[in-house]
């Protein structure tokens, strides 16, 4: 079971600040497990096995796998992420077995003290799940990033500039996932949980409940998956179901400029759609990169 079921669910009551880097920042707040399950609950899942696999192979190569001002949009897709994955090659345990990783990413608007042309701060958090319990690394790395959705500057806070380098590496298949997120050339699979469980009657009730709708992103050279539709909630002239619209970039043109003036790369915020009353669309990413080129992302 991953990590974020485990902690939606109440099943992880451990929860370890590790001192690794040191102790941790003077102003954090130790995390206990029924702050984390709070954090979860407003998180949009990612799951990024595959990307953690490509920073693996680039670190092994000698190149470096991110973050860089080449690697691509960052601009995060939604307010709050959940982003996991299998920390395969972590030394001391068994490759077959690997441990699960993860990291809380949110995204903030600038402070004052910002580099010059940052539009949003990004924050990561590192989790690495085991059987018993669940670690967090205190030290939060910081990323800026400007209109463009590009790298400007990143640290660690509370920590000096040598170990921030060593905080975070953990983070760097995170900031994969949300690279290829930001790319265009993705495609909406829909899959419903029509489980046992989805189908039972909540509590009081003797209508059972509506399934879940699982949006899964996936790019260009995923294997297909057998058995799902893909498709838009709303098509066929049915009503839409509750969903969290992803946010995303608008390219406009002289050939086709925005209210008729205006031209460039525009960012849309995400956005709350449909209705309830006709389900809820869940939305969970599994994040597959795209083929990569010499310097980087294709």
């Amino acid at each position: 079971m991953r990590m974020f079921d485990r902690i939606h669910r109440g099943d992880v009551h451990d929860i370890v600040a590790a001192d690794v880097f040191g102790p941790p920042p003077p102003d954090h707040v130790p995390l206990d497990a029924q702050v984390l399950r709070h954090i979860v609950r407003d998180c949009v899942r990612v799951t990024a096995d595959q990307c953690a696999d490509w920073v693996k192979v680039m670190k092994e190569s000698g190149r470096a796998p991110l973050p860089t001002a080449t690697s691509g949009l960052l601009r995060l897709p939604f307010e709050s992420m959940w982003i996991e994955w299998e920390a395969r090659g972590m030394p001391g345990f068994s490759p077959h077995k690997p441990p699960q990783a993860a990291a809380w990413v949110a995204g903030y608007s600038p402070p004052e003290w910002a580099p010059a042309g940052s539009v949003q701060l990004l924050e990561f958090m590192s989790f690495v799940g085991f059987p018993d319990k669940i670690i967090y690394y205190p030290g939060v790395v910081v990323a800026f990033i400007d209109e463009r959705g590009q790298l400007l500057e990143m640290g660690a806070s509370g920590i000096d500039a040598a170990q921030g380098a060593q905080v975070s590496m953990p983070t760097l298949p995170a900031f994969m996932a949300i690279a290829i997120m930001n790319c265009r050339n993705t495609e909406v699979i829909e899959t419903r949980d029509r489980s046992r469980e989805a189908r039972r009657p909540k509590k009081g009730s003797t209508r059972p409940s509506k399934p879940l709708i699982h949006h899964e992103i996936t790019l260009p050279g995923s294997p297909p998956r057998l058995g799902s539709g893909a498709g838009a909630p709303g098509l066929g002239g049915g009503p839409a179901p509750w969903h969290l619209v992803r946010g995303h970039f608008k390219t406009y043109t002289d050939e086709a400029p925005l209210m008729g003036k205006h031209v460039g790369t525009y960012w849309w915020q995400p956005a709350v759609r449909g209705d309830r009353q006709h389900g809820v669309i869940q939305s969970s990413y599994n994040v597959i990169p795209i083929p990569t080129t010499s310097d980087g992302l294709a």
